[in-house]
């Protein structure tokens, strides 16, 4: 029996044909007897096959995931070469090792057990990621696939699958991760509020700080949530100064800023006032900045209520000079006046009531200068019921008529050691208060 290819009669065609040659006696003679079978069909056949079995070696060796076959007792029986290529070890050397004995030991996590449990009932098995020790080098991660396989009789025969090494991979979302929490961290311990929002207007991330300035007391700024979602059910938990037709402008208003960007605004929230600062980033997301502000803008107005006391005092201190002395010019005259009327009892009276009240105007000039802090400091001891007695010609004169004033006193309050021309002052400013606030 011979393989060859002849001609075809009737096109010239090249074809394979199965020669068989008997030799054969007829009539007292020898011959031979020939026997041509076609097999074209078949050599084409056997030809596709081996292209197509060198097709397949050829992934395999160009891969850099190494493919494997076990048999029905989970042995090794094929390896690739890209296991070489990845481990430093041959194929040979692994050839009729126990898979399940290398799997064992590395299961650690219930998805490294639940993929045992799927070899053993010999079930398919879909990216099972694991870190594989190899004898001599350092662990690596790893990704394998398996599928069964079974032979013309349905009977299990064993596992065919897929390795990658994916140590690079694996390292490289440790790095990223690890520069996450990094950020995370950071932006935790920042005394401003963060959020990140994504181009769909959801929370990505943000800090604590974030949800505290944002009134959040029940969960509701959490990673997915959608922008005007927070805005809404913080308005709704009351963090939000204003009601009504007035907290739903300000919403509006809140909203508008954020999808008009860059912005900053100045807003009020109960028991803060709030800058927020928001600019987009380059993969469309938005960055939210939120700045307390309450403490520098009560400092802010503390500082130009004394810019405006100090102010006054500086006013009221020129004028107290002034008006001292036009006082000092009325006493000497009015002095003059008593040593040359001796003797005439009804004008020493009218001259005693001048200098009496050139006396008084002198004690009013002491404590505007007082007010304008320009006096020293004096402390002496007083009777507090005096004081405020003393005090009541100045306060009315202060607040003006339009302010009823109504005085009670103990009846026998406890001498104080005190500097008299600061506690009027105290007083003096507390009654401006409380006509300020009516």
């Amino acid at each position: 029996n011979e393989e060859t290819q002849v001609k075809r009669a009737d096109d010239g065609a090249l074809i394979w044909i199965l020669l068989s040659l008997y030799p054969i006696e007829f009539d007292g003679q020898k011959a031979v007897l020939a026997w041509a079978h076609d097999i074209n069909e078949r050599k084409a056949a056997e030809t596709e096959l081996r292209v197509n079995e060198q097709r397949l070696q050829n992934f395999a060796d160009a891969s850099a995931d190494w493919f494997w076959e076990t048999d029905a007792e989970n042995r090794f029986t094929y390896i690739s070469d890209g296991f070489e290529r990845a481990t430093g070890f041959t194929p040979e050397s692994q050839y009729g090792r126990d898979r399940l004995r290398l799997l064992r030991p590395a299961a650690s996590t219930p998805n490294d057990f639940e993929v045992l449990r799927k070899l053993e009932a010999r079930e398919a098995v879909r990216d099972h990621t694991y870190r594989y020790s190899i004898q001599g080098r350092d662990p690596m991660w790893i990704r394998s696939s398996a599928l069964p396989i079974h032979d013309g009789h349905g009977n299990f025969a064993g596992y065919r699958g897929s390795t990658a090494n994916i140590t690079a991979e694996i390292e490289a979302r440790q790095h990223l991760q690890s520069i996450a929490d990094r950020y995370l961290s950071a932006i935790d311990s920042m005394s401003d509020g963060v959020a990140l929002w994504d181009a769909d207007d959801r929370l990505v991330v943000c800090n604590q700080r974030f949800r505290e300035l944002s009134g959040d007391t029940g969960n509701i700024i959490r990673s997915g949530v959608i922008f005007e979602e927070t805005v809404r059910a913080t308005a709704a938990a009351g963090s939000f100064a204003a009601s009504g037709d007035t907290l739903e402008a300000e919403i509006q208003e809140r909203l508008a800023a954020h999808g008009n960007l860059p912005s900053e605004m100045e807003v009020r929230r109960l028991h803060r006032i709030l800058n927020i600062r928001e600019q987009s980033t380059a993969d469309g997301g938005i960055i939210s900045i939120v700045i307390d502000m309450t403490a520098q803008r009560q400092f802010e107005e503390q500082l130009h209520q004394a810019q405006k006391m100090e102010a006054v005092g500086q006013l009221t201190g020129g004028l107290a000079h002034d008006f001292n002395n036009l006082l000092a010019v009325i006493s000497g005259n009015l002095e003059l006046l008593d040593s040359r009327a001796k003797g005439d009892v009804n004008l020493t009276r009218f001259i005693e009531r001048g200098l009496a009240a050139a006396e008084r105007g002198a004690q009013l000039t002491n404590r505007l200068l007082t007010f304008s802090r320009r006096q020293p400091v004096v402390a002496q001891t007083t009777t507090l019921d005096r004081l405020i007695v003393g005090m009541q010609d100045l306060v009315q004169r202060t607040l003006g008529g339009t302010i009823q004033i109504k005085t009670r006193t103990g009846t026998s309050p406890w001498p104080c050691r005190v500097d008299v021309s600061q506690l009027e002052n105290s007083i003096l400013n507390l009654a401006i208060n409380a006509r300020d606030a009516m």
